[in-house]
C-alpha cells in the first residue's frame, strides 16, 4: 500500500529596524531527506530537517492522520537555526505540519515535501 506524506512547514521569526519595522522575512528550508518536492520511503518514520530563522525556539510537528504532535530540535550555527522533528508514517496519507517559532512570535515561512511512504 502507498501512503502520501505531506509535510508543511512554519517558520515564525523577524528581524526589526529601529523602529519596530520587519525588514527581512522569516524564512525556513527543508533538506532532509531530500529538497525535492517528493521523497519515497519504505521506513515507519521520518526525519524532517532544514533551515530557518535564527530566532527559532520551538519545533513542533503535527500528522493529521495519527492526530499527534511530535516535538522537533533547533539547533544554532553560523547565523541560522536547524532543525529537525522525527515522525511516525501510518499507511495511507500522512498530512504532517511541521510548526517552527521564533522567541519574537512575529511572522511566518512555509516549505512543504510529499512523502509516499510504500510498507
Amino acid at each position: 500500500m502507498t501512503a502520501l506524506l505531506s509535510a508543511v512547514l512554519l517558520c515564525t521569526g523577524c528581524n526589526e529596524d529601529r523602529e519596530g519595522n520587519d525588514d527581512d522575512a522569516p524564512w525556513v528550508t527543508i533538506k532532509n531527506p531530500t529538497e525535492e518536492e517528493v521523497y519515497q520511503t519504505d521506513f515507519t518514520a521520518v526525519r524532517l530537517g532544514g533551515r530557518c530563522d535564527n530566532t527559532t525556539w520551538e519545533v513542533f510537528a503535527y500528522n493529521a492522520l495519527t492526530d499527534r504532535t511530535v516535538p522537533g530540535y533547533v539547533l544554532y550555527n553560523d547565523g541560522h537555526g536547524t532543525w529537525f522533528a522525527d515522525v511516525n508514517l501510518e499507511p495511507g496519507e500522512n498530512p504532517i505540519t511541521v510548526t517552527v517559532a521564533s522567541d519574537e512570535g512575529k511572522g511566518t515561512a512555509s516549505d512543504t515535501i510529499t512523502v509516499i511512504y510504500s510498507p
